[in-house]
């Protein structure tokens, strides 16, 4: 068994293997007991089997090392960029003294009021295995699966030396930050598995498409993320003929993005994807050679996607989706090959959605 070296003991190596086996026969949530009936076990003593997943029993950055490997040797092409998404989610729990849990938000919850869980935060990144080249489908393994417990807050009454301590905590455990750090793990890994000269082509959404990211992307790392429509992004400086003083960074400010998807200046143009079970023809603009505050000297590509026509049955009325607007840290980047890996990116919610 390739996994043993994450354990321990033997026994727990074998008794995570029994649960992994209960995993792939299970029915419904996929939770511990969801994995002992699966594996035929309900009827034995089930302390030992919850125990396996308290304290550090078990590697978890081993296991996943190991799905890795397998996926650069046996199923990823042998050339070409490397597809990765990452997302952050929120997983309920019920205990009160389940390790990391806290009160927060409901990303579930209405518009028009705020929805609060008990539950675990987590930030996971899979990478794409696409069918093939260019427009198809694809599944999206996971290779990285890490815990982001808030910090709790001190007392009022609490001196100042614990208050300034939470705040260092706090600010190394924001999720911009912690997920910044993931990448950088993962491209580091990539490089020790003998493809350093392989891009990353990595998409997120707009929680981590933010200053804090942009800024600290590692070498051969393209990040594909979503953007505000009322965004402020700048063109290109214009070198000016005097040198004194200090270069300019910023051009001429443009248009937001939702100004430049209504505005008649910028054409559409047509790029065919796959999302949703089949092909698309999906309208979009690009813009070249821009710079953006967040992502400082930096030229970028912006690209719009205009709303995507659906029905929910054959009679019913045409609905449409939101508008998005996504930026890109490699200016060169085709505009098809950059919508469809974000497109590809829809495969870590179902991931999310089988935990």
């Amino acid at each position: 068994m390739q996994c043993t070296g994450a354990f321990k003991q033997s026994r727990t190596a074998k008794r995570a293997h029994d649960l992994a086996f209960g995993l792939l026969n299970c029915v419904g949530k996929r939770t511990v007991t969801g994995m002992l009936t699966g594996s035929g076990q309900q009827f034995k003593d089930w302390s030992a089997n919850y125990r396996l997943f308290y304290g550090n029993r078990m590697d978890t950055d081993h296991l996943f090392s190991i799905i890795r490997e397998t996926l650069l040797k046996n199923h990823l092409p042998s050339q070409g960029p490397i597809y990765a998404h990452m997302d952050d989610t929120n997983i309920r729990k019920r205990g009160k003294k389940v390790s990391g849990t806290s009160w927060m938000r409901d990303p579930l919850g209405p518009p028009f009021h705020t929805n609060f869980i008990w539950g675990q935060r987590f930030i996971q990144l899979s990478v794409s295995l696409p069918d093939t080249c260019g427009a198809s489908q694809s599944r999206a393994i996971p290779v990285d699966f890490h815990h982001c417990p808030t910090i709790r807050k001190p007392k009022k009454s609490d001196n100042q030396g614990i208050w300034d301590d939470y705040k260092e905590k706090k600010r190394k455990a924001k999720l911009s930050r912690v997920g910044s750090e993931r990448i950088k793990r993962l491209r580091d890994n990539l490089d020790k598995s003998g493809v350093p000269d392989r891009s990353l082509i990595l998409s997120v959404d707009g929680s981590y498409t933010n200053e804090t990211v942009l800024k600290d992307l590692p070498d051969n790392t393209t990040l594909i993320g979503r953007i505000r429509k009322d965004c402020c992004l700048n063109k290109l400086p214009v070198a000016k003929a005097i040198k004194a003083g200090r270069k300019r960074v910023y051009g001429e400010q443009l248009p937001t993005p939702e100004q430049i998807r209504q505005s008649s200046d910028y054409p559409w143009c047509h790029v065919e994807a796959w999302a949703a079970g089949k092909k698309h023809q999906f309208k979009v603009k690009l813009l070249q050679r821009i710079r953006w505050r967040k992502a400082g000297k930096q030229n970028l590509q912006m690209i719009v996607i205009a709303p995507l026509g659906y029905r929910l049955t054959k009679k019913s009325k045409m609905l449409y989706r939101q508008p998005a607007y996504l930026i890109c840290t490699d200016p060169k980047l085709d505009i098809k090959e950059l919508l469809q890996a974000y497109l590809w990116r829809w495969e870590i919610e179902v991931n999310f959605y089988a935990k």
